[in-house]
């Protein structure tokens, strides 16, 4: 599943940092810990790269991958939150992989709490 190839963990690494960076000039929250932990699970355990977000790969994340490798499931805001604001970066900066869910697809939207 997933992609043919892995990044370094520098990559992944400078990734991150600057979403941090483009998160903080939006005022966006983003947890950074909590992003990397993510990023790193999917490539690991389900070999996504962190520009490419297939449908249904978050639920397959909240699901699948977390439950099984994780060490429990995240507050789901925070979660949300940090992969919000991942993915606009991703989008705004066109790092998104073509291929991967469009913003609008339930794949990119995380159930949030009532």
């Amino acid at each position: 599943m997933g992609s043919d190839r892995s990044c370094g963990a520098g990559v992944v690494e400078e990734l991150i940092d600057t979403a941090v960076a483009w998160a903080a000039r939006r005022r966006r929250p983003l947890d950074v810990e909590l992003l990397a932990t993510t990023l790193h699970l999917r490539e690991e355990h389900d070999g996504y790269l962190p520009s490419y977000w297939p449908p249904r790969s978050a639920e397959r994340l909240l699901l699948v991958t977390m439950p099984a490798y994780g060490r429990g499931l995240p507050d789901i805001d925070r979660l949300a939150a940090a992969l919000d604001a991942f993915w606009g970066l991703l989008r705004a900066t066109g790092w998104m992989r073509s291929n991967s869910a469009a913003p609008a697809e339930p794949g990119l939207d995380l159930p949030r709490r009532a």
